[in-house]
């Protein structure tokens, strides 16, 4: 092999080393790229992640703020803009802004906490295409001073004439159910105790065979109609009073 193609070999090995390099690198910028991408994710899937909602479980509204993020939620504030017509009751004419919680906001709410407050009836006959609309803007903080902003847009037609049962929980059914059950078996419980107690008492008793009445087991004259029902007590009480009639008629001679 002469000198020109080593020369030759030499290029080519370079190019193949060179580009394999910038390959490498290449490789290795998606790789930290992606690594980047999956901490900021695993960072931002711990964040914590605040929401509003609203359920109608009874002719009543009520006003869910939750927590569904992996850490804790500090310093929530609220501001609604709503033109959703409600009905007067005292401190739920306003809505969602007559809520204390809306007002004052909430502190601290813990991972996976949901809070729920009454909001008042819904003028229904009002709500139409003009009045339908509640927009609550939420910001909070996590625990390392990082601020997060949401904004939620409730409308209100999607709930008229909604079934209350799309808000129950089965599984509170369920527990209800588990409840009324445990508490039917005490019950149950409780009553053939008594019926034992009963049924232990009266085998105890007895009736007397002269007037009926129940008297203890174990009484040898009825309290109810004084009968002996004790075949020795009635023998010595026969004696008694044979003794005794003959005692009353028997004479005496006085010595003149």
């Amino acid at each position: 092999m002469n000198a020109d193609e080593l020369a030759r070999l030499q290029i080519i090995m370079t190019i193949i080393v060179t580009v394999a390099n910038v390959f490498l690198v290449i490789l290795t910028s998606i790789y930290v790229y992606l690594t980047r991408q999956m901490v900021n994710e695993t960072k931002a899937n711990r964040d914590p992640t605040v929401f509003v909602d609203l359920e109608f479980p009874e002719r009543e509204a009520r006003v869910a703020i939750g927590n569904s993020g992996q850490t804790p939620a500090v310093n929530i504030k609220f501001d609604v803009q709503e033109d959703v017509p409600w009905r007067g009751l005292g401190k739920y004419s306003e809505g969602l802004k007559g809520l204390e919680v809306i007002k004052n906001g909430v502190s601290y709410l813990p991972s996976n906490r949901i809070l729920k407050y009454s909001a008042g009836i819904p003028e229904w006959d009002k709500v139409d295409e003009e009045k339908r609309l509640l927009k609550i803007n939420v910001s909070y903080y996590n625990e390392s001073g990082k601020k997060f902003e949401r904004e939620y847009f409730i409308d209100l037609l999607q709930y008229k004439g909604i079934l209350f049962e799309s808000f129950r929980d089965s599984n509170m059914a369920i527990a209800k159910a588990i409840r009324d059950t445990e508490q039917s078996q005490r019950s149950r419980e409780r009553g053939d105790d008594m019926l034992r107690d009963m049924g232990s008492h009266r085998v105890s008793e007895k009736r007397c065979s002269m007037c009926a009445e129940l008297i203890p087991r174990e009484a040898k004259i009825c309290s109810h109609c004084g009968e002996v029902l004790d075949s020795k007590v009635r023998r010595i009480t026969n004696q008694w009073t044979r003794g005794g009639n003959s005692c009353s008629h028997r004479r005496y001679r006085l010595k003149p």
